[in-house]
């Protein structure tokens, strides 16, 4: 995975998103980041997190 950095990066178009972060951008982000709700696990999970 390779972020969006800046242009001194090995990364050919690194700091392209710079440019266009803005107020909007950054409320979308912060909310992404909020802890998750639920946490929904398959059965084989469960089984093996809460033995019975």
């Amino acid at each position: 995975m390779q972020a969006a950095g800046g242009p001194e990066e090995d990364f050919n178009y690194g700091g392209w998103n710079a440019p266009y972060y803005d107020e909007a951008l950054d409320h979308i982000a912060e909310k992404q980041k909020q802890p998750a709700k639920g946490l929904l696990l398959g059965r084989k999970t469960l089984r093996f997190l809460l033995p019975s």
